[in-house]
This record gives structure tokens, sequence and C-alpha cells, in this order.
């Protein structure tokens, strides 16, 4: 007592006394307040994690330090107290989102200063004590953020909108065929372009009756016969007659004109050779007369017609000086020439020429020039004016006989959905051809019309006439092709015979379009069939060999179809490699978004089944963001296994992070969670691995049987006991192994006969089935029953295979024995 009440008098000691209780309570308060107690902590790993709109820090210490963060625009300090860096730590590289990143140590502080493109709408920090980690979620800026900050903040981050609209450059989306594929085979029709001569308009007879001054006094200088020969087209017979009257005129000025007649009727015979000759030597001889004139432009005439229109075109504008407005002849020089940029192809000249209103045109003249001026609409393709154009003129002789025209007139009646009246027309122009190849594509299109109001099945007899009349012509392979259309959509079980008609079409027909046509159909009927995998192999092929062709777009369009289909097919039968070669040929349907991006996942597990896993692992990462919130959850798993798989420990903890963080209560959390606690065990940290285990084990086997055998090598038996000593479904490998752990938990507690029934549930063909029995002879050995321990040891020694249990049992052998 004197001693203590000496210590209390002393001042040092007092001091002494005082000091050490103000530190104990220090420690005490520093120990039980948040973020005060972490002095000395290394930020040892730091992994960034893109989503579409945010990034995510994962940062991981040896013990959770204190923090605050600075915001200053564009720049974002994040301060770590107490804190230093880890020497083997690498920082992430900057990127669009993140462009620059700084790190110094200041004053016993860590700093780590981010630059963002755009200031962040919010930076948050979330701690995770159990794990010593401090998660960063940052809400990007964009440039609206940017733009209305004061908005954005009370909105509490800004996100640009995205709008879901139809994306029509989807060939899928823009064809018409897709809801009903097998309606291609009755509404494709492929562009056929029939071509017809130009037929020019030549002078009415005699060409003399134009001549100035005398015009039509001209007429006399012919007899009645010549005329009436002329009205019945006998040109042949007029011209004896011509030249007996050309050698008996005395006046010159007379044979010059009956000269002009003679090659004029020539020229109506269509002797080219010889009217040349004599339209040349009077064009020549009379350069400078109006005849010589007149010669001329018949010389151009025929040269139009039976040599080239664009000589022509350029001999007319070389004459065009001499044609007066006075002069009558202009009007139909006016009409050749605009027939001549008709047929050359040259319609702005043939518009330009039609506006002309300064030269008066004769009746036959006018009613030509409304025909030219229906053409010209149809060449320029305004079809509905060409349509009104032609039906004015419908039953003029004109235009029944200008197969040109009625050629225009006939494909604007079917452009018009006019079918019967296409028919009819196609019919009658058909009457002034005899070229073969004209005359069947001419009738080809003549049966497609009446196919628009007559049964299908009655039209393949017309088709087959078209391919056996001009086999081996366009039209023929074309006719050949309806046919077998009309077979395939009336006909059952005619799938397999039109397979084959296509194939041969594609392989052997003349034009390219018709190859192209057979190819895509070919194509379309394994589509028809369910045989995908062959459908688009077909599909690709065709795609490669028409890359500008008219179906190209269709074809795309079926590929797009299918690819899903074919993928699915493809992991379905295990087929991995081919559905990755798929996918890597097809990637550009990625690219434009024209296919569901889910189907990277299929994708992904086939990386993952093949063993790649760390493209496996891109796919997935890929798709997380891209996905909707909804969407999201579902690759998590898929991508934690994936870099379990991988190797890649350190990355499923911070995919788990995430998870966890997302989705406190995800459906994938336990699955997740096992994935987790597997890559500590990987990685040798059991301590940190337990902490991660629940209070309460959920009942299901495999996280069970990874929880208790964290608990055995902690040599914790009560919880291993606690954990396996209930209902379970377990596989038999692993029913072994949990029987066996069991069983050694409670021999551990020393509850023996409970360890007794469970050791013996461990088959013979588990691992642990020797340590089994080697612990089954112990119990019994403990009892008494040394006959039955002794039997069980040699039993082991016999049919044991683990060396050091067998060894053992050996020994317990000779000690039996022995006592």
């Amino acid at each position: 007592m004197d001693c203590f009440l000496q210590v209390n008098r002393n001042p040092n000691l007092q001091h002494w006394y005082t000091m050490k209780v103000f530190f104990t309570i220090l420690f005490i308060i520093q120990l039980t307040t948040p973020h005060l107690a972490y002095a000395g902590s290394i930020l040892t790993r730091i992994n960034k994690i893109d989503t579409k709109d945010s990034v995510e820090l994962y940062c991981s210490f040896s013990s959770l330090p204190r923090y605050r963060s600075n915001i200053r625009g564009k720049r974002v300090d994040f301060i770590l107290e107490k804190t230093t860096i880890d020497p083997k730590l690498t920082l992430f590289p900057p990127d669009d989102k993140i462009v620059k990143i700084l790190s110094q140590n200041k004053n016993n502080k860590t700093i780590l200063s981010f630059f963002f493109r755009y200031p962040p709408q919010r930076f948050e920090v979330t701690p995770n004590e159990t794990e010593n980690k401090l998660i960063v979620n940052i809400l990007l800026g964009n440039p609206y953020s940017s733009a209305l900050p004061n908005f954005s903040s009370k909105l509490q981050g800004l996100t640009i909108l995205e709008r879901t609209t139809k994306d029509y450059s989807n060939p899928l989306i823009a064809t018409p065929y897709a809801a009903d594929w097998k309606s291609f085979f009755k509404l494709y029709e492929s562009k056929i372009k029939v071509s017809m001569p130009v037929q020019f308009t030549m002078l009415p007879f005699p060409a003399m009756a134009y001549l100035l001054p005398s015009k039509q006094e001209n007429k006399t200088l012919l007899s009645d016969e010549i005329y009436e020969l002329a009205r019945q087209n006998l040109w042949n017979d007029i011209l004896p007659i011509l030249l007996e009257q050309i050698t008996i005129e005395p006046d010159p000025e007379v044979k010059k004109k009956l000269a002009l007649t003679y090659g004029e009727v020539l020229s109506r015979d269509n002797n080219f050779t010889d009217a040349y000759k004599q339209l040349y030597l009077l064009a020549d001889e009379y350069t400078n007369e109006e005849i010589g004139i007149f010669a001329k432009y018949l010389l151009i005439l025929i040269r139009a017609r039976f040599e080239d229109p664009f000589i022509a075109d350029f001999e007319l504008r070389k004459l065009q000086h001499s044609m007066t407005q006075a002069n009558p002849l202009t009007p139909y020089f006016l009409i050749t020439q605009i027939e001549t940029a008709l047929a050359t192809g040259q319609y702005t000249r043939m518009g330009e020429l039609l506006k002309r209103d300064d030269i008066a045109f004769p009746e036959d003249t006018a009613l030509i020039k409304e025909l030219r001026q229906a053409d010209y609409w149809y060449g320029t393709g305004d079809l509905i004016k060409a349509y009104i154009g032609y039906q004015l003129l419908e039953k003029n002789e004109l235009l029944l006989n200008k197969i040109f025209s009625l050629n225009g007139y006939c494909d604007t009646l079917y452009q018009q959905k006019q079918f019967q009246e296409s028919s009819r027309c196609y019919a009658t122009l058909s009457s002034h051809l005899k070229d073969k190849a004209k005359l069947g594509i001419v009738n080809y299109r003549k049966y497609l019309a009446k196919l628009h109001f007559t049964p299908a099945a009655k039209m393949i007899d017309y088709f087959a006439r078209i391919e056996n009349t001009y086999p081996g012509t366009e039209s023929g392979f074309r006719g050949a092709m309806k046919k077998t259309d009309l077979q395939y959509l009336t006909l059952e079980n005619w799938s397999g015979n039109a397979l084959l008609y296509y194939h041969a079409f594609a392989e052997k027909s003349t034009t390219r379009a018709i190859r192209e046509e057979a190819s895509f159909k070919e194509a379309l009927i394994y589509r028809l069939n369910n045989e995908n995998i062959k459908s688009v192999k077909c599909i690709m092929k065709f795609l490669r060999d028409f890359r500008m062709g008219e179906l190209h777009q269709t074809g795309q369009a079926l590929l797009i179809e299918l690819f899903p289909l074919v993928i699915k097919e493809y992991v379905a039968n295990q087929q991995y490699v081919e559905a990755l070669v798929l996918a890597k040929q097809n990637r550009k349907l990625f690219l434009k978004n024209w296919v569901d991006i889910s189907l990277l996942a299929e994708l992904a597990d086939s990386y993952n089944s093949i063993g790649i896993f760390n493209e496996a692992s891109k796919l997935y990462l890929y798709l997380i963001p891209l996905s909707s919130e909804d969407q999201k959850e579902q690759y998590y798993l898929p991508l934690i296994t994936a870099s379990y798989e991988h190797g890649a420990y350190n990355i499923v903890e911070d995919y788990a992070d995430q998870y966890s963080f997302r989705y406190p209560e995800g459906k994938y959390s336990t699955e997740i969670l096992i994935l987790r606690i597997k890559s500590l065990l990987a990685e040798g940290n059991f301590k940190q691995a337990i902490r991660l285990l629940p209070d309460t084990i959920p009942p299901t086997g495999e996280f069970s049987l990874l929880a208790a055998g964290l608990y055995f090598h902690e040599n914790n038996y009560k919880k291993v006991v606690e954990i396996l000593d209930r209902p379970l479904t377990l596989e038999t490998d692993k029913q072994a192994r949990s029987k066996f752990i069991l069983a050694e938990s409670y021999y551990q507690l020393e509850e023996f006969q409970k360890a007794g029934t469970f050791f013996a549930m461990v088959p013979e063909g588990s691992r642990h089935h020797d340590q089994a029995l080697y612990r089954m002879a112990e119990l019994h050995r403990k009892k008494g029953e040394k006959e039955v321990a002794l039997k069980l040891y040699r039993e082991l020694v016999e049919t044991g295979s683990n060396t050091l249990w067998i060894k053992m049992a050996r020994k317990e052998i000779q000690l039996i024995n022995i006592f």
C-alpha cells in the first residue's frame, strides 16, 4: 500500500500512468473508427472494366486505406491516405474514355489523377472491407452532358439517347420475300430488256414533192402506174419504168428530179448499195442546189437505216445549216434528228429537239413527234408519261407499225399491270418479227403477262413450248426456268427435281442473269427444305459469284436469316470449329449489326468448348456493354468460367466483384462464388477463400463439397459435419469424397460410430477407399475387435493401391500379431 501511495505521489510515475491510459484509449478508438486505422496500405492491383456509359475500377490493397476524391472538370484526383503503390503494379493504358493517367506519392499519400475526354458526371467509391477493395464507379460524360452541365447534374447523369428503329439498310428487313420465301418463285421476275431497232420515218412518196419551188406540182412527173405500184410496195417493179423515163426525158431539171426519185425507190426497196451510189452521185454533183440537199438528206437516212445511226447523227449535224424554217423538208429533217438521237441513246439531245417550237409540223409529222415523245419518256424511265403517250396513239396505225414504240407500249402496259392488254400487245409485236432471238423473248414476255391471269398449272406447257422452240437461247433458258418454277409450286414432292434443274441452269445458261437466278433458287429450296447448312454453303458461293447482280441483296437477306440458324445447329452438333469458321467468314454481319449480337454467345461457347478460352472471354466482354440491362447478367457466368478455365484467376476475382456489385442478389451468385473460391484456391489463398464463404452454405452439392473441403483443410470438423451431413445431390465420384470427408471429420471429433458408418460408404473404386479401410480397421481395433481389424488391414494390403496406407497397414498387422 505504501508502495502504491508512493507511486501516486511520484509526479513522473503519475505522468507515465496518464499517458499509458491515453494511448490505450486512443488505440481502442482507432480500432473502432472506420478509415482511421489503415496506415501502411499498399495498392497491389487496379483493373478497369468498361461498360457502355461508365467505367469501373477495382482497386485491391493490402489493407483498406482512407480515401477521398477531388473532381475538377475533366480531371479527377483519387487521393489514398498513407498508401504506396506496389512496384510491380502496372496501370492500365489510356483510351478514348480515360485519356491520361498520372500517379504520384506526396506526403505519404498516393494520388491517382484521371483525365477524361468529357467531364465525368459521377465518381462514386464503394469500399469492400472484407476483400480490402475499393470499387470506383465512374459515369462518363458525353457531348450532351458537357454542353448542359446544370441540366445533367439535375438528372444525376445524362446519357445519349439511342433510338431503336428498324434498320432498313438490313437486307432481311428490306426484302419483300422474307415473310414468305416460297413466294419468290411466283413473284420474282428478272429484268428483261427487249431491244427493238428504231424504224426511221421516210418522206412521203415521192420526195421530190417537197422540192422548191414546184413542190406538189412535181408529183405530175410520175405516172398513175407508178403510184399504184408504190401503194402496193412493189418498188422493184417501179425501177425499170423510172429508168426508161429518165432515159427519154429531154429536160435536165426534170431528169434530176427523176434521178432523185430513182435513188429514193432503191432505198425503199432496201437496196442499200445501189441507193447509196445513186444518191451520193446526186449529192456530189449538185452540192449547192436544192436537189443536192435533198439527196444528202436521203443518203443520211439510208445510212441511219442500213449502216450506223451514229454516222447519220454526225452527218445530220453538218447538214443542219441548210435547213431553214421555210424549207418544207425541215420538219422531216428534225424528225430524223430526233430518231437518230433515240437510236443512239442520246436522250438529253432528244429531249432538247422535242422541245423545239419554232417549226410548224404537218399533220403526219405531228403524230410522229407525239410518238417519239412517248418513246423519249419510255427511254428515260418515266413510264407513267410514256403509258399515257402511247395510250393516246393506241389505235393509230403509226404505233402499230413502229416496233420500237410498240415494244415500249407493251412494256408500259405490263408495268401498269394491264396484263391482258400487254399479252395482246406482245402478240401483235411478235407478228412483225422475223429475228428468232427477239421473237423468242417477246413470246416469253407474252406468256409472263398471260401467267398473271391464268392458273399456273395451265401455263407450264406454254413455257415448255418456249424452251423447246428456242433451245440454247436466252428465251429458251428463261422458259425452262419459269416452267420449273411452276412445277415446283404446283406439283407435290417436286423440290428434288427442281434442285437438279436449277443446278443445271446455273451451270449451263447462256446469260449471267439466268445463272444468278438459278443459283439463288437452288439455295432457297435447300432453305425451304430445312437443309440450312447446305443452303448457307450455296448462298455464300452465290454471293461470291454474283457480287454486283440484281439478286445480291436478296441473297444477303437469305444469308442473314440462315446465319443464326446454322450457327446454332453447328453448336448443337458440337461442330464448334465449323461455327467459328462460318462466323469469321461473315463477320461483317456483326459489324453492320445485321444479326442479333446475342449470337456471339453461341460463338463464345464454341471457343470455350474447343479450349480457346481467351477468345471466348473477349466475346463475352464485347457482349456485356452492348447488351441491354436485362441481358447483361447472363454473360457474366460464362465470362468468369472462361477466365477460370484460362487460368486468369486474378481476373476472375475482378469480374466476380463487378457481378456482385451490379447484382447483389444475382441468380448466378452461387456459381460465380464457387468459381471465385476455386480461383483463390488455385493461387493458394485458403484463408481468403474461407472468408468468402457465407454463414449458411446453400444446399447445392458442388458448393457444399467445396465449402466442406475448405473447412476440412482448416481442421474445422464441426463445420464440415454441419455442411455434409444433410441430403445432397452429388455425382458418384463426388459422393465418395463427400462421404470420406464427413467420416474423417466425425473421426477427428471422436464420434467413432458415425465415422464408421460413413467410412463404410466409401466405394472401392474411390481414391479414398484405402484410407477409409484403414480408418475402419482402426475403429474396430479401438473397440477390441482385433480379428476384424486384422482382416481389414490384410484386405488393404492385398487390394490397396496407395503405398502409404498399405505400409501403415502392414505395421499395424505386425503390432497386432506381437501383442
